[in-house]
């Protein structure tokens, strides 16, 4: 099995990085927590961190900060919707908290990717 071009590799492996998957998906907008899926997946983070860097070469905090990353600034270019109902969508309880997540991670301001809508 494949994700985002990459081969998964044992079924166990598999599994439960599909799982992890699913779960970002399901709780994306609450849980930016890795703990939180941990407990879900019944799953030490030493195994998790193992499962990732041997198949997909990351960690698993850094798939799922960019995992949520994605979806915010695909918000940002594709809506009209304020900072303060982006936050309440994803769980931040402000806008410079939620800029700094999406700094640390892209390099970039929300503002910058929201300004990339009207470059296109």
């Amino acid at each position: 099995m494949m994700i985002e071009g990459r081969y998964l590799g044992s079924k166990k492996e598999e599994e439960t990085i599909l799982a992890f998957k699913t779960l970002i998906e399901q709780h994306l907008k609450k849980q930016k927590r890795l703990d939180f899926y941990l407990s879900e997946l019944n799953i030490s983070k030493w195994e998790l961190e193992r499962m990732f860097a041997d198949v997909l070469g990351l960690s698993p905090t850094k798939f799922l900060r960019n995992f949520i990353v994605e979806h915010i600034t695909k918000d940002l270019t594709t809506t009209e919707m304020p900072m303060k109902a982006l936050c309440a969508q994803y769980g931040f309880t402000s806008a410079s908290t939620l800029t700094r997540f999406v700094k640390s991670t892209t390099g970039m301001t929300p503002s910058k990717y929201r300004a990339l809508k009207y470059k296109e």
